[in-house]
């Protein structure tokens, strides 16, 4: 199928590939609204389904399109290999398609725009400007977790290395990370819960030191 040049973008943000001998058949469509049932149709599920059940594409969209090159944006898992994916894409057109750039725009609730270059980083060292007002609080590097208060007695035992029961904590825990908390809103450290085991184990604990 020749699909080039031939791409209508609507105001929905639907993108679809128009077979060019007949007009009124989409080829290939891209919508972030419904990526993961469109992206099962396309490509080769066993490329993008996880172990446990989970879909490794979340969002899927086309940005440009011009001279047979193509920019798309993809909200993804971790696991999930942007060149296969493009392959798998070409496979369906018909005529091949190849990756000749990655750039990696968000990853752990961080965007491009909060990064700070190896350039500047060097002309601080250089110039002696120092490097605290760069420094990100622990918390909000694991922002990316929803938290979990627990009273004072569990967040002794969980500062010790012991897990919590889940039917003990108040708040209803889903299998996952969880940023721990105090009482008094202590960060304790991230814990992982388990609902085979019953538990919130810990997986990292915050130590601080003065």
């Amino acid at each position: 199928v020749d699909v080039y040049n031939q791409l209508t973008i609507t105001d929905d943000g639907l993108s679809t590939y128009w077979d060019k001998d007949d007009p009124s058949k989409p080829v290939l469509t891209f919508t972030g609204v419904n990526a993961k049932d469109y992206m099962l149709k396309l490509v080769p599920t066993e490329n993008y389904q996880w172990k446990d059940g989970t879909f490794g594409l979340k969002e899927f969209k086309l940005v440009s399109a011009h001279d047979n090159e193509y920019i798309i944006d993809v909200v993804c898992s971790k696991g999930t290999y942007i060149r296969t994916l493009i392959d798998d894409i070409g496979k369906v057109l018909g005529c091949g398609a190849t990756m000749t750039s990655l750039e990696r725009t968000l990853a752990m609730g961080f965007k491009t725009e909060d990064c700070v270059t190896l350039a500047e980083l060097q002309h601080r060292r250089d110039n002696e400007l120092g490097f605290d007002d760069l420094l990100i609080d622990i918390e909000e590097i694991l922002k990316a977790y929803d938290s979990v208060y627990v009273s004072e007695a569990q967040a002794k035992r969980f500062s010790n290395g012991g897990a919590l029961a889940l039917d003990r904590i108040r708040k209803r825990l889903d299998a996952g990370l969880y940023r721990v908390y105090s009482q008094n809103g202590l960060f304790l450290g991230l814990g992982e819960a388990c609902a085979d085991k019953n538990e919130l184990a810990v997986k990292r604990l915050l130590v601080k030191r003065d």
